[in-house]
């Protein structure tokens, strides 16, 4: 749905979207892609994404798409490209106080780790996005942490890095 929805914005109703909100979608898609697997086709809208964030000078969207880049780099099969990108990522949302992208930032490492046979170092990954998230537990009102982690994205996240912190 998501990945429709972001392509017929791209496409058929390009008159009806701002083209301010292009970008977004673009970088929307390009999320979509690379959790189907379409790492060629997310390449495409990755670097543009990128020219984007540079032109513009968001620096929080372009620590985003590195995160992102490092994701399509991993499931490409080239970890070792996606491992600096990764730490780039996590140092800039650690270093601005931005938990909710730090812990997802770690939950990237923790694969890219895992997938660079550092089973170890992925485990430790794992733990410190889990603390982070028992943070959000502790000083979050319950209902607004039941619903964060309630919403299917967090929630089948929060299950992989139990299971990554576990083996």
């Amino acid at each position: 749905v998501l990945f429709r929805s972001a392509t017929r914005a791209l496409t058929i109703g390009l008159s009806k979207v701002s083209p301010d909100d292009l970008p977004e979608f673009r970088l929307l898609r390009a999320r979509a892609e690379v959790q189907l697997g379409e790492t060629r086709k997310a390449s495409e809208d990755i670097s543009a994404s990128i020219a984007w964030a540079a032109k513009e000078g968001n620096e929080q969207a372009a620590h985003n798409i590195e995160l992102l880049q490092a994701e399509n780099y991993r499931k490409s099969g080239s970890p070792a490209l996606a491992e600096p990108l990764v730490e780039s990522a996590r140092r800039y949302f650690s270093n601005s106080n931005k938990k909710d992208s730090e812990w997802r930032s770690l939950l990237v490492r923790a694969r890219v780790q895992r997938s660079l046979g550092k089973t170890e170092q992925s485990k430790v990954s794992a733990q410190l996005a889990l603390d982070i998230l028992g943070e959000f537990a502790h000083t979050w009102p319950p209902e607004d942490y039941s619903s964060y982690s309630a919403r299917p994205d967090n929630k089948g996240a929060l299950k992989e890095l139990i299971a990554l912190e576990r083996t």
